[in-house]
């Protein structure tokens, strides 16, 4: 746990480092090893700014399909897509796997 404060305000941001998110694919990669498309529907999701529908229509499945798969990710991460906040993280996840190399769009 690390801990920045900056002097313009006396906010103090905490950073945790835990196992999971030490390496850049470590919250995607039981996305990854999950059966279904759980990375790419969560992916797809929070590219196209957490809209359920748009999601789907990038996916070629029902809105409920979208739903249903991310109520998975949470159960697989701890992480809930469909709370700001903590899709914020998966966000963030996401992208340092993309620079890890670990693409969402590939089987």
């Amino acid at each position: 746990m690390s801990a920045v404060t900056s002097s313009s305000s006396p906010v103090t941001v905490h950073v945790d480092l835990s196992p999971g998110f030490a390496s850049p694919g470590g919250l995607t990669s039981p996305l990854a090893a999950a059966s279904g498309s759980l990375l790419e529907t969560v992916a797809a999701y929070l590219d196209h700014g957490r809209s359920l529908e748009a999601a789907a229509r990038t996916l070629f499945v029902h809105p409920n399909t979208v739903r249903y798969r991310l109520r998975k990710v949470a159960d697989v991460t701890g992480w809930d897509a469909l709370d700001a906040r903590e899709s914020y993280v998966l966000q963030t996840a996401i992208a340092l796997g993309r620079l890890d190399g670990v693409d969402p769009r590939s089987p």
